[in-house]
């Protein structure tokens, strides 16, 4: 059995009927197809867009944190060397003060000494010895309290500039937190 095919003009209209049915479905498609290729593409340049925003905020926020903990080495390494430069100069102070002490009290024992070897009478070297004792006492506790006063104004002006650092470092931490 064979099958029979349309030639002619009617078989030539169908078949150009189904090549038309063809070419608009696949020019649908293909017109589709662009359209969703050219969304894509301006979907991808949007995002490529926003990615390169948010890359260079990124970066210039990090180059920024960069600068400001710069900044903030500087400074410590600044108030470190000012609370160095001020203990020197208590210790300069503190040793002026020790060597001061050391020689009045040298002088006063000699003094004393000398008094009592110039008495005649056991009573009255016991009495300049007494004295001595006496004035040594109350010096020492004077100077006692002359040397807390020098020592805690030392430790204020020592550590003033590293308190200072500390509290600008603890409101920016706490100003960055919030």
């Amino acid at each position: 059995m064979t099958k029979s095919t349309k030639t002619g003009a009617a078989g030539k209209v169908e078949a150009e009927g189904v090549n038309d049915s063809l070419r608009s479905a696949f020019q649908i498609d293909v017109k589709a197809f662009d359209s969703a290729l050219k969304e894509g593409a301006d979907a991808a340049a949007k995002g490529f867009e926003k990615f390169t925003a948010s890359s260079r905020e990124g970066i210039e926020t990090s180059v920024q944190r960069y600068d400001d903990a710069v900044a903030a080495g500087r400074a410590n390494l600044d108030a470190f060397a000012v609370s160095a430069e001020a203990f020197v100069e208590a210790v300069e102070q503190i040793n002026s003060f020790i060597i001061d002490y050391t020689q009045k009290t040298v002088v006063a024992s000699m003094a004393a000494t000398e008094g009592a070897f110039g008495t005649k009478d056991p009573a009255e070297a016991a009495k300049i010895q007494r004295e001595t004792w006496q004035a040594g006492i109350a010096g020492l506790v004077e100077d006692s309290t002359r040397l807390s006063e020098i020592t805690l104004a030392a430790a204020n002006r020592s550590l003033a500039p590293l308190n200072d650092r500390v509290t600008q470092m603890v409101k920016q931490a706490t100003g960055a937190a919030r």
